[in-house]
């Protein structure tokens, strides 16, 4: 197996969630970097949508994975 680059997403309006992950093997992992994006919620949602997509896109520009995985998008209040 080739090595490949994996960056899972957990959407949010207020916080998305995202790691990126090294599969070297089907046994191997490594996490190469997590994080949150964090947007305010005194902004319209339009722009909170925005600054996320530009995040997302930023991190997709800087890791290139090979497989890009969405959490199924849930509504509803935590």
């Amino acid at each position: 197996m080739n090595s490949r680059l994996i960056l899972g997403i957990d959407p949010g309006t207020m916080v998305t969630g995202y790691g990126v992950i090294d599969c070297k093997s089907s046994k191997q992992y490594s996490l190469r970097e997590c994080g949150v994006f964090r947007t305010s919620a005194q902004q319209l949602l339009g722009v909170r949508v925005r600054e996320i997509y530009d995040e997302v896109k930023g991190t997709i520009e800087r890791f290139n994975p090979d497989i890009v995985v969405v959490e199924d998008v849930f509504v509803g209040k935590n």
